[in-house]
């Protein structure tokens, strides 16, 4: 036999054929409640009002005390300066670290001055300073 003969006992293969067969298959799916995926949820984002008040109240406790600034009065701060963030930088996005640094400032804000340790007492109880205790000088 010769390869002309061979060759014409094959049929053609007809790529396009394929291609067009496969499309019309696909066409054809319908995914099952498994097969999609929900879309992940986005992340909560903390309003700018919200971080530049865990700021601001703070500092207000610890840098001016005796002002004696109100929560109100923080509050409206915080919405202004947060709406003029918002204006001049709307994609800043706030991520864990920016909230774990600002929760840090609002726990170590207040203590700023106070002593780490509390103080040892000075004496022990029923000796007086000075004097002879229990067992000196016989």
């Amino acid at each position: 036999m010769s390869e002309q003969q061979e060759n014409a006992a094959e049929p053609a293969a007809d790529p396009v054929a394929d291609l067009e067969g496969l499309s019309i298959e696909a066409g054809e799916f319908e995914p099952t409640a498994e097969a999609i995926a929900p879309e992940p949820e986005p992340e909560p984002e903390i309003p700018t009002d919200q971080v530049v008040l865990m700021v601001i109240g703070p500092l207000f406790d610890v840098l001016a005390p005796a002002w004696n600034v109100t929560a109100e009065e923080k509050q409206a701060l915080s919405k202004a300066y947060g709406d003029l963030i918002d204006k001049y930088f709307p994609d800043v996005q706030t991520g864990p670290e920016v909230g774990a640094i600002l929760v840090t400032g609002m726990v170590l804000a207040p203590r700023i001055g106070q002593p780490l340790k509390n103080p040892e007492p000075d004496s022990e109880p029923g000796r007086e300073q000075g004097g002879e205790g229990p067992g000196d000088g016989g």
